[in-house]
């Protein structure tokens, strides 16, 4: 089969979850004898691991200052979407939710060619966070546009039982095409619970105000306020990466406090391994790709138990999931993870052994490749 998969970012040069997920897709249907093309809008041009990427816009997609996404860029990455798929020949389409508009051009371009096509909703966004994101009238536009690219394609997949649901109640109920794929945990090596106390904490995430990273130094502040005398590891990508040196700057927390931008992958581990907790305070998760790595490598995550934050649902260490989200309620759980950091570092390996066989990257890209293959138009 010829497969074109659609995602404006490409990991390593974009760092989140979803873009390690699609590399691992795309590089595993490549592997199965597939050929892939991968559209972005990342300035890549070239064959990876088997995998042909393209770019296909006039500059790479960035964010605007507050943190939010250029709909002019959305706009034309579409338009060149919609250009590519008329023009050239493929079996099916992979799309990601995000950017909502390139929906819609695999949509369009089904009036000159059936083709399956099947949209990942990574996320599902409500009305109070289109809002919260883009202001009122904004807001309700995005969450309609939403609404109705929600309507369109072959099969949609989703990662949770609560995007499911989401996803289910902006389709009315009609959710006989939505299906919940495996889960997203990577091929790592467990790491042994050794019987070593660890020292510091650590934050993996995009650097954007939904993954909320003033509040995670905030709480971490009231700690090393109590005593505490480790040393924070903030680690990402994003639009807030200044301010957030500037705010630790300040304050003069820089003896404990770290803001890494762009970081190693082994340099993320080798963080990971010395920390006894990833505080993880975001607003919205799809599923919650680095409380699964962190898992992986004995460190319990501390999350919070709002409405959209899926990663509630893999319940790995329930008696970090806070109710709230004020800094003295989290400061209080980082305390309960500092003095018992054995018993949720066994926790979280158990977890992961047994959510390991089933629910892994790989079988999820089983299960895109068998929907790609049952339901293969012929020509």
């Amino acid at each position: 089969m010829r497969l074109v998969v659609i995602c404006e970012a490409v990991f390593p040069e974009n760092k989140g979850g979803l873009e390690r997920w699609f590399q691992t897709l795309t590089e595993n249907i490549a592997r199965n004898g597939n050929e892939v093309v991968y559209l972005n809008a990342s300035g890549i041009n070239e064959v990876r691991n088997g995998v042909s990427y393209v770019s296909i816009t006039s500059s790479n997609w960035f964010y605007l200052s507050g943190g939010v996404r250029s709909i002019r860029q959305s706009i034309e990455f579409a338009v060149n979407v919609f250009k590519f798929l008329k023009e050239n020949e493929y079996d099916g389409i992979y799309c990601a939710q995000a950017p909502i508009f390139p929906i819609f051009a695999t949509t369009l371009v089904k009036m000159y060619k059936k083709r399956i096509t099947i949209i990942e909703w990574f996320e599902i966004w409500p009305l109070k966070y289109w809002i919260r994101y883009r202001g009122v009238l904004i807001g309700i536009a995005g969450w309609s546009i939403q609404l109705i690219a929600s309507q369109f394609g072959t099969y949609l997949t989703v990662f949770t039982p609560r995007a499911k649901g989401a996803l289910k109640r902006l389709r009315l109920g009609r959710d006989k095409r939505i299906r919940i794929l495996c889960g997203l945990i990577s091929q790592k090596d467990l790491m042994k619970n050794n019987e070593c106390e660890r020292t510091d904490i650590i934050f993996l995430g995009r650097l954007v105000g939904e993954k909320q990273p003033h509040l995670a130094i905030e709480a971490v502040k009231m700690y090393l306020e109590k005593g505490w005398n480790g040393e924070f590891w903030l680690i990402g990508q994003g639009p807030l990466g200044n301010e957030l040196l500037n705010k630790v700057d300040s304050a003069r927390l820089n003896k404990n406090i770290h803001v890494i931008q762009n970081a190693t992958d082994d340099f993320v581990e080798s963080k990971m391994c010395k920390s006894f907790l990833l505080i993880h305070p975001s607003r919205r998760e799809g599923y919650g790709i680095s409380i699964v790595e962190a898992a992986t490598l004995g460190v319990p995550a501390l999350i919070i138990d709002y409405p959209d934050n899926a990663a509630v649902e893999l319940q790995i260490n329930p008696k970090l999931i806070s109710k709230s989200d004020n800094p003295r309620e989290l400061m209080s759980l980082i305390e309960y993870a500092d003095s018992n950091q054995l018993e949720l570092r066994s926790e979280s390996l158990k977890w992961i052994q047994k959510a390991s066989v089933n629910q892994t990257m790989d079988k999820s890209s089983e299960q895109v490749v068998r929907l790609f293959e049952i339901f293969r138009p012929s020509h």
